[in-house]
């Protein structure tokens, strides 16, 4: 007759260590204990932000560690527990040795059974990796978060603001936002994995007509010239560069003295502190207003960048119709990075962005790319760090 052996495995026995440990539920009391020591107390971690979704299941989020100075890569710890016990939380404690040596710890929890099966956590941890990679890039440390959306604006947003504050000088003091911006630019030569633009030319204008430039060219050449200043162009086709006056036609300066500008006592940084102190905001250097309308006038033409597209790289990718001073502008940066730099026409490409209306007093943008204009306007906050609404302070 026919013979058969049956052998069956126990699965709960083969993987299930929690029934085969003496008391487990304390040992799951103690993990929690220790890494909720671990995120209060420990010497080694130099940032912590906790709750970080990468999904949109309750489940799918992870705490962060990173060591103190410069991070040598990261690391995804995937904790275990049957596919349905314990959490990031039980598992803090251990990022305590990979920390000290001076890696970022990546601690995630993830849906688990019997509401999902395992194929359906595999993708969700494979959501969570891809997520990683795309926000923690190998060159995220020191000045180079500068040049990712998620942590900074590139070079105008950041040196800009200043120079778009004094430019905002000779704008009439009823103006307070443009109501148009644009911008086109690049990321040239720098093989790395920055998002901002190092290269680009923005444009604003106001109600009344008044209109900023901002020009910059972030890389390096045979021949490079260190520029920053800021010229102002007048109606009757004078000009102030640098610290001379140009009659309309003229190549010949007329030197201007400007003289020293009141600063008020302890400087910058001394008089906005002493303002805060006795809460006298008319003791501080400058307005918060004008520092805002500064730095809302970068953020219009980046988002303008952010919302473009790809035109191939040569003259014709700027369009300003009888814009002449525009013209002549990007027309300077173009043949910068064209003929100084070297960028050749071919596989190379401009970012185009367009014009973006905005509404000064309600501060959104309108019209045309609104939807996803506003949408850059403000990012969300990390958990435990929003900024409240006015009427809620």
């Amino acid at each position: 007759g026919e013979f058969k052996i049956m052998w069956q495995l126990d699965w709960d026995d083969a993987f299930n260590n929690f029934i085969n440990v003496e008391k487990p539920n304390s040992l799951i009391d103690e993990w929690r204990e220790r890494s909720s020591s671990f995120k209060q107390n420990s010497l080694a971690i130099g940032h912590m932000e906790l709750d970080i979704p990468y999904g949109d299941h309750f489940r799918e989020k992870y705490d962060m560690f990173s060591p103190k100075g410069s991070s040598k890569g990261t690391v995804i710890f995937l904790h275990g527990g049957f596919w349905f016990r314990t959490g990031k939380e039980h598992w803090s404690f251990t990022a305590q040795g990979i920390l000290s040596q001076g890696w970022t710890v990546i601690l995630p929890s993830y849906p688990q059974a019997p509401e999902f099966k395992i194929s359906e956590i595999t993708i969700s941890i494979s959501a969570l990796v891809n997520h990683v990679i795309e926000k923690f890039h190998g060159n995220y440390v020191h000045y180079n978060w500068h040049w990712f959306w998620a942590t900074g604006y590139g070079d105008l947003n950041n040196q800009g603001t200043h120079d778009l504050d004094v430019a905002r000088w000779a704008i009439d003091d009823d103006q307070t936002h443009p109501v148009k911006a644009m911008a086109i630019g690049g990321r040239f030569q720098w093989k790395d994995q920055g998002e901002t633009p190092n290269t680009l030319f923005g444009m604003a204008e106001y109600p009344n007509g008044q209109q900023v430039f901002f020009n910059v060219r972030n890389v390096n050449y045979n021949g490079y010239k260190r520029q920053v200043e800021n010229q102002y162009y007048f109606e009757d086709g004078g000009r102030i560069i640098g610290n001379q006056y140009f009659a309309k036609g003229s190549d010949k300066g007329e030197k201007i003295d400007f003289g020293q500008g009141k600063v008020t006592p302890g400087g910058n940084w001394g008089s906005f502190v002493a303002a805060c102190r006795a809460g006298d905001p008319s003791m501080a250097n400058g307005d918060v207003n004008d520092a805002h309308y500064g730095c809302v006038l970068g953020h219009l033409m980046n988002n303008s960048y952010r919302l473009g597209e790809e035109v191939p790289f040569n003259l014709k990718a700027g369009k300003f119709g009888d814009n002449k001073d525009a013209a002549e502008h990007f027309g300077k940066l173009h043949d910068i990075m064209g003929n100084g730099v070297g960028i050749p026409e071919k596989d190379n490409y401009y970012t185009v962005g367009p014009w973006l209306n905005f509404d000064p007093k309600k501060e959104t943008h309108t019209g045309d790319f609104a939807k996803d204009a506003n949408q850059l306007l403000k990012d969300p906050n990390n958990v435990g760090f929003q900024v409240p609404a006015l009427e809620k302070v």
